[in-house]
């Protein structure tokens, strides 16, 4: 736990304690304060982190190794691996999982040499799965070896440390690991296989199909679809005929889709003739429009027509891909839709068919009056060959909406036309001044693509110059990247992030619950009730419950929907695109994701603000990549059955009880 003091605060328990217990308390508090704020600032300090890591307290000791691994600067290893022979248990966890954070050849050389003389399970098995993050290839032995472990849990580390190492060709090895006693240890073989995709699993892959771990089916199913071995459509199919679990459905149809048979027809009808969820129902759909089965035309018109929005969507996506025509002939039904999802859609589905009729249709939803529409119209212009494209990319750098600019700025710089080099970096110039730091950081990031390294246009290096002064850490460094393409280091310049956590305000976020709170979501689909993870992600928790106290969630919608993998939410502009104003650090930890994990989402490191996800299933990819920062644990149907532009009514906050 990261609650140091009780609920009283600090001056209470200060002026209760004796001269020297004072001494001796305030010195182990005023230390976690110094490591978390130079953690908040991404800060070395003047050495204090360093010195913190010989620190006689394991606490002191621990929190910079986790700091330190967040900040994942690798000069920093050495010191670090120190501590892999630390005394101390959770020192050690810390240590292993911040190694496999940073990475690099050192940190791999650390954890080798220790790894035999550990004691502790749990210690070991994060050294190798930290040994899978680094992603060396010479470490494919050291895992290899414990594929043999009596211990599951060792097994399960090691499988998931060969999904994270490219090109290990140890497929032999996985095959087997997959027929193990241990759930936990099949399905995370299979995971890897599907991550490394060598077409030599595919015959075991078959047999997962029949598993009895929904984890292993759901992964068999997407791996056998990612190799796109048509051999394996029949099984798919059986499987899905038989298949009960929605999750392994979705991975199912998806994976026929990937395949590209047109034998499928039958299955993916039988999909919507079924009593299945509305998200199976528009995967099937969308399946067959990849699928392109003209054939399903006459099942899929009244879907055009469904009430419920999704079907709608989709049925209008997939007819443009299987009938163009009878599509064009009708769009004018769908363009009469108010709702700006429907009209997403509709660019979809436009997109597909490249003709002089949808190329105006889509012009004319590049007018629309929801930004989010026109941002997709213009987007949508890139699919078309014969387009004019300088007064919609002219229109779009001028565009109020920030993220049109922004996707007219990456298609400049797609097509590298050197005549709007100076209307980009007029773009920089309006926007100085602007709190939200997007589009200076997309104009610095998308020169430093263009820029030439021998002849760097003086416009583009303006910008650059000015950049190295902006207010955010991200531009400066966005900046810092694009001068070291053309040789020039200005690395002195990034400076540090701005800290929210200061002496007074430590004990307002890190004392702030005494065991972690609950939250409780309404929706418009019922309750999800949500452990609120403090004690490994404090000041994720801590901003979560500020925003939600301060009603910044109600009435927000469910942006992003990606059936079998997560919904999303925590977006004021419900497009994705937006947050609070501010962002807060990354609290990378060794939480796994697993059904129900809620997650901070980001656009990189250190990016999150307020949006968030519920993850629907296992999602190993994602360990030590995304904060992870609550669990579920009750509302899951509620959370299976969300929809986009679902609602949020509100989020309450329940604070433990504190004993007296």
């Amino acid at each position: 736990m990261y609650r140091i003091l009780a609920a009283f605060g600090l001056t209470f328990i200060v002026l209760s304690l004796s001269c020297g217990d004072v001494e001796d308390q305030y010195s182990h508090i005023d230390k976690l304060a110094t490591i978390a704020i130079l953690e908040d600032s991404r800060s070395m300090g003047t050495g204090e982190l360093l010195n913190f890591l010989s620190d006689p307290d394991p606490e002191i000791r621990m929190r910079s190794v986790q700091a330190l691994g967040r900040m994942g600067i690798e000069s920093t290893t050495a010191d670090i691996a120190t501590l892999m022979t630390d005394s101390v248990e959770s020192v050690r966890l810390e240590t292993a999982f911040a190694l496999g954070q940073i990475g690099g050849t050192e940190a791999m050389l650390a954890i080798t040499l220790n790894i035999e003389d550990e004691t502790s399970i749990d210690v070991r098995c994060s050294m190798i799965e930290a040994l899978g993050k680094i992603g060396d290839p010479v470490a494919v032995a050291t895992v290899l070896h414990y594929f043999d472990d009596p211990n599951p849990r060792i097994r399960r580390s090691a499988a998931f440390a060969m999904s994270r190492i490219p090109e290990h060709n140890q497929t032999d090895a996985l095959v087997e690991l997959s027929r193990d006693d241990s759930e936990e240890v099949r399905w995370m073989a299979v995971f890897a296989m599907f991550r490394t995709g060598d077409s030599e699993a595919f015959g075991r892959l078959r047999w997962c199909l029949k598993d009895s771990s929904t984890l292993v089916r759901q992964f068999a199913a997407r791996a056998i679809g990612a190799l796109g071995d048509s051999s394996g459509l029949d099984q798919l199919t059986e499987r899905l005929r038989r298949e009960e679990s929605d999750l392994v459905k979705i991975n199912l149809i998806r994976s026929i889709a990937d395949i590209g048979d047109r034998k499928a027809l039958k299955s993916l009808l039988n999909v919507l003739s079924d009593d299945n969820s509305i998200h199976l129902k528009a995967e099937a759909i969308t399946a067959i429009g990849k699928l392109k089965l003209t054939l399903a035309m006459s099942k899929l018109k009244p879907y055009l027509a469904d009430e419920n929005r999704t079907i709608r969507g989709a049925a209008m996506v997939t007819a443009a891909q299987i009938d163009p025509a009878f599509f064009m002939q009708n769009v004018e039904g769908f363009l009469g839709e108010a709702d700006s999802y429907i009209k997403l859609r509709l660019i979809e589905g436009l997109s597909s068919i490249d003709t002089s009729a949808s190329i105006d249709l889509i012009a004319e939803l590049f007018k629309d009056r929801e930004g989010v529409v026109r941002r997709e119209a213009l987007s949508a212009m890139r699919n078309f060959k014969d387009v004019d494209l300088q007064p919609y990319l002219a229109n779009g750098l001028d565009d109020r909406d920030f993220t049109v600019a922004i996707t007219a700025i990456s298609m400049i710089v797609e097509r590298k036309d050197s005549n709007y080099v100076g209307a980009v970096a007029r773009v920089f110039s309006q926007h100085s001044a602007d709190r939200n730091p997007d589009l200076r950081l997309t104009v610095v990031q998308e020169f430093g693509k263009w820029v030439d390294s021998l002849s760097p246009d003086p416009a583009m290096v303006e910008v650059f110059n000015r950049a190295l002064g902006d207010v955010d850490y991200r531009v400066r460094e966005a900046a810092i990247n694009a001068y070291m393409k053309i040789g020039i280091d200005h690395t002195s310049s990034l400076g540090e992030y701005a800290s929210k956590i200061n002496r007074q305000t430590y004990n307002d976020i890190f004392s702030r619950y005494a065991s972690n709170p609950k939250a409780v979501i309404e929706t418009n689909r019922g309750t999800i009730e949500i452990e609120l993870l403090y004690d490994i992600a404090p000041k994720t928790v801590s901003n979560f419950a500020d925003l939600a106290e301060s009603g910044f969630f109600d009435n927000r919608i469910w942006h992003r929907v990606i059936p079998g993998f997560v919904i999303q939410d925590g977006c004021p502009r419900g497009d994705g695109w937006g947050g609070p104003g501010y962002s807060i650090r990354s609290e990378w930890n060794r939480k796994e994701y697993e059904r129900g994990t809620v997650g901070m989402a980001h656009s990189g490191k250190d990016t999150g603000g307020s949006q968030f996800f519920i993850s629907h299933t296992a999602l190993p990819h994602l360990d030590g990549r995304y904060t992870v920062f609550g669990q579920v644990t009750s509302g899951m149907r509620v959370v299976d059955r969300v929809e986009v532009g679902d609602s949020i009514r509100a989020i309450q906050i329940v604070a433990p009880h504190e004993s007296n």
